[in-house]
């Protein structure tokens, strides 16, 4: 008896989602390529370093939350990374939520694992920049970069500055990675900060995003961009946390750890007006 194979329901959406991660790479590539211009190949090889750095910084914080919902037993779509022809390349990466968590604590699990396996190759790339010592600023850079308290700290312990320059592939994307970490903690709704904070203390969690829209907004005052992202994230609708099927089962005590200790990574990766 001969079987006829069932067709594979997902296996269009991983087609997407293979091809929008290839061409996501293509696009950081091609962008940075064409912004360093070294001569001898050496813009080439940045631009393959940068990109590969920046992508998996990307990719362990979205299979962060991927797989940490396949642990706890909630569905999620694949991760479906953003490719954009400006700056950096990319607008980073979105995933679908199929099934809500069944509790609190696999909500606090899911919103905590992205970030914090991000942060862990982010302080990785950060290092090997420190230990072999940050490429100087040039004169002709576009902008000026604040250095956040994770490259003050390995600073302090290699004996190294901590001046970012764009054109250091390892620095610049290990900085990227600290900037979209600190704009994901934020405990603001449908942000990886909100899923955290509205897990742990449920009927804070519309406090919480009204005084981060209120500190996002004062920020603007140093530095603009912070109103945009306030308002983006009010158009939107990301306002809400997430819902659970559970609601009344608290987290467990490893699993609110696992949500304070994003506290700290804010901290490390967060500056006022990242770019001056």
């Amino acid at each position: 008896m001969s079987l006829i194979p069932r067709p594979d329901p997902e296996a269009p959406e991983r087609r997407i989602a293979i091809g929008l991660f290839l061409a996501t790479c293509a696009s950081v590539f091609a962008v940075r390529a064409l912004q360093w211009d070294a001569g001898a190949g050496r813009g080439l090889f940045d631009a393959l370093v940068f990109t590969f750095v920046l992508i998996g910084i990307l990719l362990a914080h979205e299979l962060g939350h991927y797989i940490t919902a396949r642990v706890y037993g909630f569905r999620l779509s694949l991760p479906l990374f953003l490719p954009i022809p400006v700056w950096i390349g990319t607008l980073g990466a979105i995933i679908d939520v199929r099934e809500y968590p069944r509790s609190r604590g696999g909500l606090v699990a899911m919103g905590a694992a992205g970030p914090l396996a991000g942060f862990a190759v982010v302080v990785m790339v950060a290092a090997v920049a420190m230990a072999r010592g940050l490429d100087p600023v040039g004169a002709d850079e576009p902008f000026v970069l604040s250095t956040p308290l994770l490259f003050r700290a390995l600073g302090w312990w290699t004996g190294e500055g901590t001046q970012i320059s764009t054109g250091d592939p390892l620095a610049f994307a290990a900085w990227i990675g600290c900037l979209v970490t600190a704009i994901n903690l934020l405990p603001f709704g449908q942000l990886d900060g909100g899923h955290a904070f509205s897990a742990l203390w449920p009927e804070r969690a519309s406090t919480a995003a009204w005084v981060v829209t209120g500190g996002l907004l004062a920020l603007a005052l140093w530095w603009p961009w912070w109103m945009v992202w306030a308002i983006a994230l009010q158009v939107l609708g990301a306002r809400q946390p997430m819902k659970v099927r559970n609601g009344a089962q608290p987290p467990t005590p490893l699993e609110r750890r696992l949500g304070l200790l994003l506290i700290p990574v804010f901290v490390l990766c967060f500056t006022a007006m990242p770019i001056r």
